[in-house]
């Protein structure tokens, strides 16, 4: 079974210009929602691994996005495949330089 590392981080949505826009500060966003501004900053910023995880994130997420007005589904979604991680190649075998299936592959006659 091939390892797997986290994906590369995605470009940010642009929801700090979205919410700038919308005449919203993250400070009324802290004080309505109660989220900290560390955690709005890192939504803003597609830095989801700084988030605490599970149902707080997808809340979190949820709450900003109706503070701001944007579609959560867009920010669950970049969340997802942000966290979601790519597997790596397989590695070659070494003493053919062909990956390991290729190998099999041949081997099979």
């Amino acid at each position: 079974m091939p390892s797997q590392r986290p994906r590369l981080h995605l470009p940010a949505l642009g929801l700090e210009l979205h919410r700038e826009r919308a005449g919203v500060t993250l400070e009324e966003i802290a004080d309505t929602t109660k989220i900290s501004r560390t955690f709005l900053r890192a939504i803003e910023e597609g830095n989801y691994a700084a988030l605490p995880g599970g149902v707080f994130t997808t809340s979190y997420i949820r709450q900003y996005a109706e503070a701001v007005g944007y579609d959560a589904a867009e920010i669950l979604d970049h969340c997802r495949r942000s966290l979601a991680p790519e597997p790596e190649a397989e590695p070659e075998n070494p003493n053919t330089g062909l990956p390991k299936w290729a190998s099999r592959l041949l081997s099979l006659g």
